[in-house]
């Protein structure tokens, strides 16, 4: 999935983090940051991580220009996710 606007799961997922009150997530495989962004200026607070750091540096400049909530970026190599504490929450269209 790639392109410059924001993702239809993206906008899909914001409407489901609306309507729930989630406010703040984590984005794994941010890519260039289009949904990342997109969350960001509808005041979702979010922390980036990508195994990209080039794309981490896309997002890094293009967050200089405009006003959004991203807590953190992160470049990151990474093959397993574990959450003890917390439910993930995977929704797929």
């Amino acid at each position: 999935m790639f392109g410059l606007e924001p993702s239809l799961p993206a906008k899909k997922a914001l409407n489901i983090f609306k309507e729930n009150n989630y406010s703040k997530i984590v984005e794994l495989g941010a890519g260039l940051g289009r949904d990342s962004i997109y969350f960001g200026k509808n005041s979702i607070n979010v922390t980036a991580l990508d195994y990209s750091e080039n794309g981490i540096k896309v997002i890094n400049e293009k967050i200089k220009t405009i006003f959004c909530k991203l807590d953190e970026i992160i470049s990151i190599k990474f093959t397993t996710l574990y959450c003890k504490k917390y439910i993930i929450f995977f929704y797929f269209f």
